[in-house]
């Protein structure tokens, strides 16, 4: 903190009436970025499964077993 962080933290009611002005574009940009967030995270831990599987046909059970515990 410097010098001029002077201001106490916000309250527990000022916080809700900062939430309560947001606006309707502020809103759907958080929709869409945690909409965003979920997509690629489904598909990351897809693409590991897949990958998980294709490494058991490469190189037998032994290499695919790093990935058993995903599941």
């Amino acid at each position: 903190m410097t010098a001029d962080d002077d201001e106490p933290p916000l309250s527990l009611t000022q916080c809700i009436e900062n939430i309560k002005n947001k606006d309707a574009a502020s809103w759907g940009w958080s929709a869409a970025r945690t909409c965003g967030l979920i997509f690629f995270l489904y598909f990351f831990l897809f693409f590991l499964d897949l990958m998980g599987g294709s490494f058991k046909v490469l190189g037998g059970c032994t290499a695919g077993a790093m990935f058993e515990g995903l599941r």
